[in-house]
């Protein structure tokens, strides 16, 4: 899963890494919905436990994976089916890096880890939400610099796209 020579692991994330991952995504994103990311992050854990509570959101089969150096969790990253769209498009949910070693390729690596299962899965599109508050503007960037189109936007919420194929 990693380039030779990178200085960090990327993997499935296992329970002792849902602590630190959950806390690296509460840090990074200052402002999550309520505890969004530790459902989430355990669903990739607890599929078949926590499928009604997604259900209820339209979401099926959250898998995350974790990015570590020297023990430490410094990035996360997940993809999920919503079931509106789940034949086409994976989503990407609660992709972050901590800010220390951003500039270094590893949300390049987390992206393209989110990419390949999707393409695994037989999609053509990754997809995301982001939002239009300040603290995202080097989010924003970060993913129109990697080929992410703006599809929609709306009450502060941005909707991106990517095709698989120019991933």
């Amino acid at each position: 899963m990693n380039p030779p020579g990178a200085a960090w692991d990327i993997r499935p994330l296992s329970r002792a890494d849902l602590a630190p991952a959950v806390a690296l995504v509460n840090r990074v994103f200052e402002h999550p919905v309520w505890d969004t990311p530790v459902i989430a992050l355990r669903a990739s854990l607890h599929p078949r436990l926590l499928a009604p509570v997604l259900a209820i959101r339209g979401v099926s089969r959250y898998r995350c994976w974790v990015a570590e150096v020297g023990g430490e969790v410094v990035g996360v990253t997940g993809i999920y089916d919503q079931r509106r769209d789940r034949h086409e498009a994976a989503w990407l949910g609660w992709f972050c890096v901590t800010p220390e070693i951003r500039g270094k390729g590893l949300g390049d690596a987390l992206i393209e880890t989110a990419c390949r299962a999707a393409r695994d899965d037989g999609k053509r599109y990754l997809r995301l939400y982001t939002s239009t508050h300040p603290i995202e503007r080097e989010a924003q960037a970060f993913y129109a610099s990697r080929g992410f189109r703006e599809t929609r936007r709306r009450r502060g919420t941005i909707w991106r796209e990517l095709r698989l194929d120019q991933c």
